[in-house]
């Protein structure tokens, strides 16, 4: 799974959060407490990396800041649905857990910026073009929120809660259906450039798949048709198994899309 899969994970998560009410509350918040966990893996691993005196080179660097903005789309997404969730359930473990993995990315990006202030006087066109990624990101963030097919918390999870929301009133309801696929696949294109498309896979992903789509099957199909060809038709209905075949493909597969 590549940073662009998990663009796409996003966007797929937010068409089909209102599924999630049909899945039972032992895997959802198991579920959620695997991603949580992750989360919080993550955010040691990329502060630990950022912080390390002997990896400040900013080429180094830069993959992983460029990770945690796109991997933030999908964690903001997922803790918006979840917590939702939770609260319309009256399951306050649920919506604790999902907020914990919001705030543990939160932690991971604080750092991240930080990162790119202290290197912006020296490094201007590098960080320049990362701060694209991070507003481009931060843009989808808001619309996927806005999209969302189940009520979410904008002013929780969205980077202007005004632009969710006037994602959310343009087209409502049925006009959804004709609106969103044109979205998504501009949202393809937008991730489709070489730094999302041939990046490394991303930290903990087998974690993150399984726990997608062990609550929301459907992401499974979603990763086999975006996967590399070679990987296609051994893709199987078992999510863990996908995400092992992910697990072990080489980060610049000439095959992949």
């Amino acid at each position: 799974m590549n940073l662009r899969q998990t663009a796409e994970l996003a966007a797929h998560l937010a068409e089909k959060a209102d599924t999630i009410d049909n899945i039972s509350r032992l895997r959802i918040v198991r579920s959620v407490n695997a991603y949580r966990h992750c989360c919080r893996r993550r955010t040691e691993s990329w502060q630990e990396l950022i912080e390390r005196p002997e990896t400040s080179d900013i080429e180094t660097i830069r993959p992983h800041v460029i990770e945690i903005f796109v991997t933030e789309m999908l964690t903001s997404v997922w803790s918006a649905v979840f917590h939702a969730f939770g609260h319309r359930s009256d399951d306050a473990e649920i919506a604790r857990a999902a907020h914990d993995a919001f705030l543990s990315h939160q932690t991971a990006r604080h750092k991240a910026m930080a990162w790119m202030l202290h290197r912006s006087d020296t490094e201007t066109r590098a960080v320049g073009a990362i701060d694209v990624v991070r507003r481009q990101c931060e843009r989808w963030t808001d619309v996927l929120l806005g999209i969302a097919s189940t009520p979410v918390d904008w002013h929780l999870y969205a980077h202007q809660p005004e632009r969710a929301r006037d994602f959310a009133d343009e087209n409502p309801g049925t006009e959804a259906g004709i609106r969103n696929p044109m979205l998504f696949r501009s949202l393809r294109t937008a991730f489709a450039a070489p730094k999302y498309h041939f990046s490394t896979p991303i930290l903990l992903h087998e974690e993150v798949a399984v726990s997608l789509t062990s609550v929301l099957p459907s992401a499974s199909r979603l990763l086999a048709n975006s996967a590399p060809l070679q990987f296609r038709s051994r893709a199987t209905a078992s999510s863990l198994h996908f995400s092992r075949l992910m697990a072990n493909r080489g980060a610049s597969d000439p095959h992949q899309e």
